[in-house]
C-alpha cells in the first residue's frame, strides 16, 4: 500500500485537534469549524499516493493556515516529527523506485 493508513491518519488527527484544545481563547464553535476542516483535510491525505513530510506540512499551512498558526509552541514540531515518523517508509520506497527506472 502506497498510502498513509488510517491508524496513522487518526494518529495525525489527533495531535492536530489535540493541539487545537490546548487554545485556552478559542470558543467552542471555532474549535468545532476547524476540527471539522482538519478532518476533511486528513482525509484528502489518506488518497495521497507516497506523501512525503514536506508535502503533507506544505498542504496544511496553505489549506488550514490559520490552524497551524494558533497551535502552542513546540506543538507544531512535535507535529512533523510524527509525519516524518509515519512517512519514513514511504522515502525507502521512492528510492527503490528509483532505482528500478
Amino acid at each position: 500500500m502506497n498510502r498513509l493508513k488510517r491508524e496513522e491518519l487518526e494518529e495525525i488527527r489527533d495531535m492536530l485537534e489535540k493541539g487545537l484544545n490546548l487554545i485556552s481563547n478559542l470558543d467552542r464553535i471555532d474549535r468545532m469549524k476547524m476540527c471539522k476542516r482538519i478532518r476533511a483535510e486528513i482525509e484528502i491525505l489518506g488518497e495521497v499516493d507516497y506523501p512525503s513530510t514536506e508535502g503533507i506540512l506544505s498542504r496544511f499551512d496553505e489549506k488550514l493556515s490559520d490552524v497551524m498558526k494558533q497551535l502552542p509552541y513546540g506543538h507544531l514540531e512535535d507535529l512533523r516529527k510524527l509525519i516524518a515518523v509515519k512517512t519514513a517508509r514511504f522515502r525507502s520506497l521512492g528510492q527503490m523506485r528509483r532505482a528500478r527506472a
